[in-house]
């Protein structure tokens, strides 16, 4: 859907874990392994709802170095 080679959307579909809640409107951190290291940024719920800790996200897109993510079960329904 969108050009996978657009740097912003490299990690798209990439599972992340929240690592530092994310409240409505704000932002959180998340970490992921990637290239055999964790990286861990700022990140926003792509609906600008509140993720707890712990919860199992996925990358949509990353803009600079802020992640937009969205819960694993929001996506899992969908498919």
């Amino acid at each position: 859907e969108h050009d996978t080679d657009a740097e912003r959307y490299v990690l798209q579909g990439h599972i992340a874990g929240v690592v530092a809640a994310i409240d409505a409107g704000r932002e959180g951190e998340i970490s992921f392994d990637v290239a055999k290291t964790t990286r861990t940024l700022r990140a926003r719920s792509v609906d600008d709802e509140p993720v707890a800790a712990g919860t199992e996200v996925v990358i949509e897109r990353i803009e600079g170095n802020l992640a937009y993510v969205e819960p694993w079960l929001q996506v899992e329904r969908r498919l």
